[in-house]
C-alpha cells in the first residue's frame, strides 16, 4: 500500500493483495529480528556484528532509521554522512545489501543501502551513522533449507 500523509484506521488493504499476502505467507518465509524498534538508541555491536553476518551470508537487512530532517539531506559522493542527532527525525526504512570496510568513512565503513525515497536509490551509509540512528534491524530467511 503506497504511503499516505495520514493514518487512516479505516484503511484495508484490497482482496488482491490480501490474496497476495497469503501466497507469501504459505511461501515458508521466517522472520528474524536482529533489534526490536527503539528510536532512542542505535545498535550495540552484537546487532551491528549479527548485521555484517546476515550480509555476508548474501542476506539483505531491512532497517528503520532516524533520518535527516526535511531540506538536511544531504549525500557525500553517494554515501550519507553523520549528522547530529538535533538534525534527524524518526524515521525512513532502506534496506542494506551490502557492506564495506573502510578506515577512511566515519565508523570504519560503509553499508550499501537500496533507497526508495532518494535519487540515491543505490547508495551506502556510513557504519557511524547506522551505529547511532539504526531504530530495527530484520532479514527474512527464505527458507530454502540451507540455514
Amino acid at each position: 500500500m503506497p504511503y499516505q500523509s495520514e493514518y487512516d484506521p479505516a484503511r484495508k488493504p484490497s482482496d488482491e493483495v490480501l490474496q497476495r499476502a497469503k501466497k507469501l505467507q504459505e511461501a515458508g518465509l521466517k522472520l528474524h529480528w536482529i533489534k526490536l524498534w527503539d528510536p532512542s538508541r542505535g545498535l550495540e555491536d552484537k546487532h551491528f556484528d549479527e548485521i555484517k553476518r546476515v550480509l555476508a551470508e548474501g542476506n539483505p537487512v531491512c532497517g528503520g532509521f532516524l533520518w535527516p530532517r526535511s531540506g538536511r539531506e544531504k549525500w557525500d559522493d553517494g554515501v550519507l554522512p553523520m549528522y547530529r542527532r538535533r538534525h534527524v527525525r524518526d524515521g525512513h526504512s532502506v534496506v542494506l545489501i551490502g557492506y564495506r570496510d573502510d578506515p577512511a568513512q566515519p565508523g570504519g565503513g560503509v553499508f550499501l543501502i537500496r533507497n526508495s525515497a532518494s535519487p540515491h536509490r543505490h547508495a551506502a551509509m556510513c557504519y557511524e551513522y547506522v551505529k547511532a540512528y539504526m531504530n530495527d534491524a530484520v532479514w527474512i530467511d527464505p527458507g530454502r533449507g540451507d540455514k
